[in-house]
């Protein structure tokens, strides 16, 4: 199907007045705030619609929000949008939530690695035997790291892990009684920036067959890359695996609207990467990919196919 024409373009109410978009982010101090501040300031170079940020709880908070009619759009934790739409987790109770539509991938939330000089550790491999911060056991860090133990084939009874959160794990990292401390979320973040800085950490890969698997048994799972140079300039580039942070809607989001906004992102691609250093790692080729579990909505596979990043 060809590029809409002008007047199909204009998603208006019936007065003439713009139609407004809502879209849930999180709590203002988080990513996903200033990202959804960054699709209102590219949709509004389309001059079609009116763009508000709401503050919400995060990824539940915002299907919940879709469901009831308080938002057009949501941005929502990938492993969050697989639960929903296969009604497990939270949404267990509830079942499944037909009517949830990705829209697009966003920014990564990796899963980083940094081990302390003289370890001993030059590979995720090498962290079996070693005395891991892998955080709470309920943290997307830890449930990630059970996940990649099992695949490797390790008992977690025959593993040195500690549970300590985040800002007490770099503590002990940084008074040298922690080898290596995994870490999930948008980079460059203070807690990284402490443990390769003032700690002296490395950063390094997630990599090889184990992490292959885990995400091809896995959607919600995707690859992620830590750019170089976040850290300073001797940090060099590490490739992991992590969760997405992903857009959807639902099915009764007009199909314009979508459409609209998937168009203004794509054709404003390095603008709306600019605006935050944790979008700077997005490639334009992943937002039609990676971490979409939910049917993609209309509106947006009709764009992805006019240009070429679907079939």
């Amino acid at each position: 199907m060809g590029p809409a024409s002008a007047q199909e373009a204009k998603p208006q109410l019936p007065n003439g007045e713009k139609a407004t978009v809502r879209i849930g982010t999180n709590l203002v101090a988080g990513l996903y705030y200033p990202a959804g501040g960054a699709l209102c300031r590219v949709l509004a170079k389309s001059g079609l619609l009116r763009c508000l940020i709401e503050s919400t709880n995060g990824s539940t908070a915002n299907i919940r929000g879709l469901l009831a009619g308080e938002l057009e759009f949501g941005i929502v934790q990938s492993d969050w949008q697989y639960h929903a739409v296969q009604g497990s987790a939270s949404f267990r109770d509830s079942g499944p939530v037909k009517s949830l539509r990705s829209v697009m991938a966003l920014h990564a939330e990796p899963l980083t690695l940094v081990v302390r000089d003289g370890a001993g550790i030059d590979s995720f491999e090498q962290i079996k035997g070693k005395r891991l911060g892998a955080g709470p056991v309920d943290s997307g860090q830890r449930i990630l790291f059970e996940i990649l133990a099992a695949a490797m084939g390790w008992r977690l009874q025959d593993l040195t892990i500690n549970s300590a959160g985040t800002e007490e794990a770099v503590q002990s990292f940084c008074a040298g009684d922690l080898d290596a401390v995994l870490l999930m979320g948008t980079h460059p973040n203070a807690a990284t920036q402490k443990l390769l800085g003032a700690c002296k950490g490395k950063l390094l890969s997630v990599a090889g067959p184990a992490i292959t698997k885990t995400i091809a048994d896995r959607r919600y799972y995707a690859l992620a890359t830590i750019p170089a140079g976040l850290y300073g300039a001797q940090q060099a580039e590490a490739t992991t695996l992590g969760v997405r942070a992903t857009l959807v809607t639902t099915d009764k989001v007009p199909s314009e609207l979508v459409y609209t906004l998937v168009k203004s992102v794509s054709e404003n691609f390095a603008e709306f990467t600019a605006q935050h250093p944790g979008l700077a790692g997005l490639k334009r080729e992943e937002i039609a990919e990676y971490g979409l579990t939910a049917p993609m909505h209309e509106g947006a596979v009709r764009y992805f196919r006019e240009v070429g990043l679907i079939r």
